[in-house]
């Protein structure tokens, strides 16, 4: 992921260098909140917003500043990837370029296959073209009933129109 990676070491270099400049020597992990640990304020903040807008070419404004978003140096580059993200001209979000960019390597086979699927229906996928692909993963989604099988289409749908919880991690939730 070239942009996470570029993005990481400079934002680093740059909070390193700023801290130096004050004279603090304290070492600090990506994961680390900054502002709880008091290294970065608000006068830091407003350099570190203008050295990305100069750096990465993004424009800040109008942008929600939660401080949520600043917090450590990985909460930066996911703020930042999210604002490149966005950037990008319309077109290319339905290239197979945006995943070789943003996609993480640990999942390596997903850089294979050199086309976007767009829809599923049974056991295939469909690309953007309409042309048919046996589904050989078969995720747990799919494996017992393929995808979009109807009658669990209906029953997802009818339970995402009264709101049913999308998302709940390991807790218990209504069927």
């Amino acid at each position: 992921m070239l942009i996470d990676k570029q993005a990481r070491i400079a934002i680093r270099e740059f909070v390193q260098k700023r801290l130096f400049d004050y004279g603090i020597t304290t070492s600090f992990t990506d994961s680390e909140s900054l502002i709880n640990s008091g290294l970065l304020d608000s006068l830091a903040l407003l350099h570190l917003i203008m050295f990305m807008e100069q750096k990465f070419s993004i424009d800040f404004v109008g942008i929600d500043f939660d401080p949520d978003n600043f917090d450590s140096i990985d909460a930066i580059c996911q703020m930042l990837k999210h604002l490149m993200i966005n950037k990008l001209p319309k077109d290319w979000l339905n290239k197979v370029d945006i995943f070789e960019e943003l996609e993480s390597n640990v999942r390596t086979y997903i850089h294979s296959f050199p086309v976007i699927f767009d829809r599923a229906q049974g056991s295939y996928l469909f690309d953007q073209q309409g042309s048919a692909y046996l589904d050989f993963f078969s995720g747990a989604g799919v494996l017992n009933y393929g995808h979009n099988h109807p009658k669990v289409k209906k029953k997802l749908i009818a339970y995402l129109q009264r709101d049913g919880v999308v998302h709940g991690l390991d807790m218990a939730t209504v069927l």
